[in-house]
C-alpha cells in the first residue's frame, strides 16, 4: 500500500527528528523481544508430597468478596470465570494458582511454579451433569534449568457449589518423559473459590 507521498514505507516520510525517534523505539523493542527467554509451560512442578504455605497474596476472603455493585450473574451457576485454586495431596496443600474457565470450553491455569520451569497450563472442559464438570489439562514439563523434560496430563472432576462461588474436585496427574515413558503419577483433591470483580 502506497502512502500520500508515494512511499511504501511510511517511516521514510517522517521528518528526520521523528524518524530517528521511531527507529530508536522500534530498535529498542526489537532488542527487548530478542532478549526474552523462550516461554515454557508446566504446572505443579514441585514435589507434591511436600506441603507449602499459601503465597502472601490477598486473602481468599478478599479475592472472593463481592464487587461494589453486589450484582450476581443471572441464570444457573456456571464454572465460567476466574478462580483461586488450591491442590491437595494426602490432605496437605501442595500448589496454588489462578484458574480461568472460558465459556468456549477452554481453561488456563497460572500457578506458583517457578517461571523458569513454566507456570502456565492449558486445558479443555465440559459439563457432564448439573454443576459437574470434567477438565483435561495438559502441560509441558521443564527441569530447573528450563530444559524440556516431558509432559503431563491432569484429569479433573469438579463439583460446583449451588451458589456458583466455589468448587471441589479430584485430580489425577500423569507425567511422561520425552520418549513417552511414564515417569510419575498422583491423585489429589482440589478446592477453589471464585474471584469476583471489585
Amino acid at each position: 500500500m502506497k502512502h500520500a507521498n508515494g512511499s511504501v514505507f511510511p517511516i521514510l516520510t517522517l521528518k528526520a527528528q521523528n524518524r530517528a525517534r521511531w527507529i530508536t523505539i522500534f530498535s529498542t523493542a526489537l532488542l527487548g523481544f530478542a532478549s526474552v527467554p523462550s516461554a515454557s509451560a508446566k504446572c505443579l512442578s514441585r514435589d507434591f508430597r511436600q506441603p507449602i504455605s499459601r503465597p502472601a497474596l490477598a486473602s481468599a476472603a478478599a479475592l472472593a468478596a463481592p464487587g461494589a455493585s453486589g450484582i450476581t450473574p443471572a441464570g444457573p451457576a456456571s464454572i465460567v470465570g476466574l478462580w483461586n485454586i488450591t491442590f491437595f495431596a494426602d490432605g496437605q496443600p501442595f500448589d496454588y494458582g489462578f484458574d480461568v474457565f472460558y465459556a468456549d470450553g477452554n481453561e488456563l491455569l497460572n500457578d506458583v511454579t517457578p517461571t523458569i520451569e513454566g507456570n502456565i497450563c492449558v486445558g479443555v472442559w465440559q459439563q457432564i451433569a448439573p454443576r459437574t464438570y470434567t477438565l483435561k489439562h495438559v502441560t509441558w514439563n521443564f527441569d530447573t534449568s528450563g530444559n524440556l523434560s516431558g509432559s503431563g496430563v491432569f484429569y479433573q472432576t469438579l463439583h460446583l457449589s449451588a451458589d456458583g462461588n466455589s468448587y471441589t474436585g479430584t485430580v489425577e496427574s500423569i507425567f511422561y518423559d520425552l520418549s513417552g515413558n511414564l515417569t510419575g503419577q498422583f491423585a489429589g483433591t482440589i478446592e477453589a473459590t471464585r474471584i469476583k470483580p471489585a
